[in-house]
Protein backbone atom coordinates (compact mmCIF):
# COMPACT_ATOMS: atom_id res chain seq x y z
CA UNK A 1 0.00 0.00 0.00
CA UNK A 2 0.90 3.39 -0.60
CA UNK A 3 0.22 5.32 2.86
CA UNK A 4 -0.62 3.61 6.38
CA UNK A 5 -4.25 5.52 5.23
CA UNK A 6 -5.15 3.06 2.95
CA UNK A 7 -5.76 -0.15 3.40
CA UNK A 8 -3.29 -3.17 2.51
CA UNK A 9 -4.10 -5.65 -0.31
CA UNK A 10 -4.02 -9.18 0.92
CA UNK A 11 -1.34 -11.50 -0.68
CA UNK A 12 0.13 -14.97 0.35
CA UNK A 13 3.80 -15.94 -0.02
CA UNK A 14 4.88 -19.56 -0.36
CA UNK A 15 8.37 -19.96 1.02
CA UNK A 16 11.15 -20.41 0.17
CA UNK A 17 10.92 -19.29 -3.21
CA UNK A 18 8.03 -16.16 -2.83
CA UNK A 19 8.86 -14.78 -5.78
CA UNK A 20 8.12 -16.75 -8.09
CA UNK A 21 5.43 -18.99 -6.05
CA UNK A 22 3.26 -16.16 -4.44
CA UNK A 23 -0.63 -14.83 -4.80
CA UNK A 24 -0.95 -11.32 -5.24
CA UNK A 25 -4.74 -9.74 -5.13
CA UNK A 26 -6.19 -5.99 -5.72
CA UNK A 27 -8.58 -6.95 -3.03
CA UNK A 28 -8.06 -5.15 -0.11
CA UNK A 29 -7.94 -5.77 3.96
CA UNK A 30 -10.94 -3.70 5.51
CA UNK A 31 -9.27 -1.17 8.11
CA UNK A 32 -10.27 -0.63 11.44
CA UNK A 33 -12.59 -4.03 11.17
CA UNK A 34 -12.21 -7.17 12.07
CA UNK A 35 -11.95 -10.01 9.10
CA UNK A 36 -11.95 -13.23 8.58
CA UNK A 37 -8.63 -14.62 6.40
CA UNK A 38 -8.19 -17.86 5.18
CA UNK A 39 -5.54 -19.69 3.59
CA UNK A 40 -6.09 -23.37 2.12
CA UNK A 41 -2.72 -24.82 1.14
CA UNK A 42 -3.80 -28.00 -1.04
CA UNK A 43 -2.43 -30.65 -3.63
CA UNK A 44 -4.27 -28.80 -6.50
CA UNK A 45 -3.93 -25.29 -5.51
CA UNK A 46 -3.77 -22.42 -2.88
CA UNK A 47 -6.94 -21.10 -2.26
CA UNK A 48 -7.31 -17.37 -0.21
CA UNK A 49 -10.46 -16.52 1.21
CA UNK A 50 -11.36 -13.23 2.84
CA UNK A 51 -14.49 -13.28 4.86
CA UNK A 52 -15.99 -16.63 3.38
CA UNK A 53 -15.31 -15.66 -0.44
CA UNK A 54 -12.52 -17.10 -2.45
CA UNK A 55 -10.30 -13.85 -3.57
CA UNK A 56 -7.08 -15.55 -4.72
CA UNK A 57 -6.14 -18.91 -6.63
CA UNK A 58 -2.12 -20.23 -7.05
CA UNK A 59 0.05 -22.75 -7.07
CA UNK A 60 -0.31 -25.90 -5.43
CA UNK A 61 1.85 -25.81 -1.67
CA UNK A 62 5.03 -27.64 -1.97
CA UNK A 63 6.35 -29.50 1.24
CA UNK A 64 9.78 -28.83 0.54
CA UNK A 65 10.96 -27.76 4.02
CA UNK A 66 13.89 -25.43 5.03
CA UNK A 67 12.05 -23.04 7.05
CA UNK A 68 10.28 -23.35 10.60
CA UNK A 69 6.25 -22.83 10.00
CA UNK A 70 5.64 -18.87 11.14
CA UNK A 71 2.69 -16.93 11.11
CA UNK A 72 3.01 -12.90 10.76
CA UNK A 73 6.20 -12.93 8.81
CA UNK A 74 7.96 -14.54 5.80
CA UNK A 75 10.52 -16.60 7.25
CA UNK A 76 11.66 -16.81 10.62
CA UNK A 77 14.36 -13.82 11.10
CA UNK A 78 12.83 -11.82 8.09
CA UNK A 79 13.45 -8.27 9.02
CA UNK A 80 11.23 -6.93 5.69
CA UNK A 81 8.18 -9.09 5.37
CA UNK A 82 6.09 -9.10 8.41
CA UNK A 83 2.72 -8.43 9.49
CA UNK A 84 1.65 -5.43 10.91
CA UNK A 85 -1.48 -5.43 12.86
CA UNK A 86 -4.14 -7.09 15.12
CA UNK A 87 -4.67 -11.02 14.96
CA UNK A 88 -7.98 -12.55 17.16
CA UNK A 89 -7.25 -15.81 16.58
CA UNK A 90 -4.96 -18.36 14.53
CA UNK A 91 -6.39 -21.87 13.46
CA UNK A 92 -4.27 -24.23 11.55
CA UNK A 93 -6.09 -27.24 10.22
CA UNK A 94 -5.08 -30.91 9.06
CA UNK A 95 -6.39 -31.16 5.57
CA UNK A 96 -8.53 -28.52 2.94
CA UNK A 97 -10.81 -27.41 5.47
CA UNK A 98 -12.77 -25.13 2.99
CA UNK A 99 -13.31 -26.34 -0.72
CA UNK A 100 -15.86 -23.35 -1.65
CA UNK A 101 -16.99 -20.34 -0.37
CA UNK A 102 -18.02 -20.36 3.28
CA UNK A 103 -19.87 -18.42 6.29
CA UNK A 104 -16.78 -17.71 9.04
CA UNK A 105 -17.20 -19.05 12.13
CA UNK A 106 -16.88 -15.87 15.25
CA UNK A 107 -14.80 -18.30 17.21
CA UNK A 108 -12.95 -21.28 16.65
CA UNK A 109 -13.77 -24.35 18.74
CA UNK A 110 -11.76 -27.42 18.67
CA UNK A 111 -12.64 -30.15 16.03
CA UNK A 112 -11.00 -33.09 14.38
CA UNK A 113 -9.24 -31.22 12.06
CA UNK A 114 -7.80 -28.23 14.14
CA UNK A 115 -4.24 -28.59 14.41
CA UNK A 116 -4.15 -25.46 16.59
CA UNK A 117 -5.89 -22.97 17.91
CA UNK A 118 -4.41 -19.75 19.19
CA UNK A 119 -5.88 -16.73 20.60
CA UNK A 120 -3.89 -13.82 21.93
CA UNK A 121 -5.59 -13.88 25.10
CA UNK A 122 -4.28 -17.41 25.82
CA UNK A 123 -0.54 -16.09 25.82
CA UNK A 124 1.30 -15.92 28.91
CA UNK A 125 4.91 -13.99 28.30
CA UNK A 126 6.04 -15.43 24.79
CA UNK A 127 4.33 -19.12 25.56
CA UNK A 128 1.22 -19.39 23.59
CA UNK A 129 -1.41 -22.32 24.64
CA UNK A 130 -2.82 -24.21 22.08
CA UNK A 131 -6.24 -24.32 22.53
CA UNK A 132 -7.49 -27.34 19.96
CA UNK A 133 -6.20 -29.77 22.52
CA UNK A 134 -3.37 -31.21 20.94
CA UNK A 135 -0.77 -29.65 22.84
CA UNK A 136 0.99 -27.72 19.96
CA UNK A 137 1.98 -24.97 22.21
CA UNK A 138 4.01 -22.70 20.57
CA UNK A 139 6.35 -19.24 21.32
CA UNK A 140 5.37 -15.72 20.42
CA UNK A 141 8.21 -13.03 19.37
CA UNK A 142 7.63 -9.99 19.11
CA UNK A 143 4.04 -9.68 19.91
CA UNK A 144 1.82 -7.18 21.61
CA UNK A 145 -0.93 -9.10 23.39
CA UNK A 146 -4.18 -6.94 24.48
CA UNK A 147 -7.58 -6.96 25.57
CA UNK A 148 -9.27 -9.50 22.99
CA UNK A 149 -11.91 -6.81 22.59
CA UNK A 150 -9.32 -4.13 21.51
Amino acid sequence: FKNFNEAPMVGIQLLPNPTKRDIGTDVPLPLRRWSHLAAVFGEKATVVYLNGKEIARGAPTANVGGTPFVIGNAGENNPEHYFVGKMRTVRISKGERYQSDFVPERRFLPDVSAVVIYEPTKTRLSMVEDLSGKRNHGSANGVVVRDKDE
